[in-house]
């Protein structure tokens, strides 16, 4: 029996995806990358980018005067960052009449050149979000979860097994992260939302600054590192980021992960299937053949042991390319999965006489 072409199975199975179709990152509340505008407070307008008035206040000193802050000051847009915006994005044109703060900040892109040569002003302390960090975790409550401020070597690694599509990325600093709670839940309860305090990465303490570390973390002995970790504060970073006159390589990079990781899966952190998961794991093997990708194990006569993993962790995404057909064993070695996936006696005792009688090496 020759395997079955995915796409021409999958035709009539994945019409959910337009449902899910996601924004181009998954967020936790409403990042807004260097979301931020600069007002007199005795002023009548805001700026959201360095036009002439806000050039000429550099020149002549007197932008000490102004303030900075990411919410809505209740004044009026700049007529003058209008007119500079619509002569550089000519098919985005904005206008004063009609300008929404909220709509506006969704759309705008990260960049990092857009306030250079202007000394901003600081930022207001009440903000609850940062407007030049971002945090990333995944939403979903582990047994060690942590948030990365950087894109360390942990980050990079998540990045190039295809998991980061499964992470958020914040901005708030209030120190709570949105965790799926997905333990102790009854049939049919939907899994729970908590807050709950995470502590940094490791090596984000230990990489950041290149190298040197966050208060010298990398150098210090192994008591001052725990006391480094456990009295870090997203309040204090994010102060320690806007007291910077350059951005860091470091945030940037942040920044652009976020712009460039395309996720499957959109509103919805639960990472749940779809409702007709069933159906498309059963057409998927028949797909496949019942064939081990990874081992080339055959299965058929013994379908029970045939899963389906999905290459980067997003459930919701069912594309062909994102899924394989593997054996519980080699399901068992895959990312993140050393712990989850469970193989009972039986399952193993069946698993080593195929791979013995097929002549494959269990690894």
């Amino acid at each position: 029996m020759m395997p079955l072409n995915p796409e021409e199975i999958f035709a009539g199975l994945i019409t959910h995806r337009k449902e899910i179709n996601a924004p181009e990152c998954h967020c936790d509340y409403d990042v807004k990358p260097f979301r931020f505008v600069i007002y007199k407070p005795d002023g009548e307008t805001f700026h959201f980018m360095p036009c002439q008035a806000i050039k000429r206040a550099q020149n002549d000193g007197s932008i000490k005067d102004f303030r900075r802050t990411s919410k809505n000051p209740g004044l009026d847009v700049c007529g003058h960052c209008i007119n500079m915006w619509n002569k550089k994005f000519p098919g985005n044109k904005l206008s004063a009449e009609t300008f929404d703060f909220n709509k506006f900040f969704l759309q705008l892109r990260y960049d990092s050149q857009m306030w250079d040569g202007i000394d901003l002003p600081p930022v207001l302390d009440n903000d609850e979000f940062s407007p030049c960090c971002l945090f990333l975790y995944r939403p979903v409550k582990l047994q060690h979860n942590v948030f990365h401020f950087m894109r360390c070597s942990v980050v990079c690694y998540e990045e190039s097994i295809g998991w980061l599509r499964t992470y958020r990325f914040t901005d708030r600093i209030t120190g709570k992260f949105e965790i799926l709670d997905k333990e102790k839940r009854k049939d049919k309860e939907k899994p729970k939302l908590i807050l709950q305090t995470l502590r940094p990465c490791v090596k984000c303490l230990a990489e950041w600054d290149s190298g040197r570390g966050w208060r010298g973390y990398s150098s210090a002995e192994d008591s001052v590192k725990k006391e480094i970790r456990d009295s870090f504060s997203l309040r204090e970073f994010a102060s320690h980021c806007r007291s910077l006159e350059t951005s860091l390589p470091e945030l940037t990079e942040l920044y652009r992960l976020m712009e460039n990781n395309t996720v499957w899966f959109g509103a919805s952190v639960s990472n749940e299937y779809p409702g007709n998961w069933d159906e498309i794991s059963t057409m998927y093997r028949i797909a496949q053949n019942y064939r081990c990708e990874e081992c080339g194990l055959d299965m058929r006569g013994h379908e029970e042991i045939a899963v389906v993993h999905h290459v980067n962790g997003s459930h919701p995404d069912v594309r062909p390319e994102n899924m394989r057909v593997l054996c519980k064993w080699c399901h068992s070695k895959q990312p993140h999965h050393e712990r989850s996936v469970k193989i009972d006696r039986y399952e193993y005792k069946l698993l080593r006489k195929l791979h013995s009688q097929q002549g494959i090496k269990m690894t």
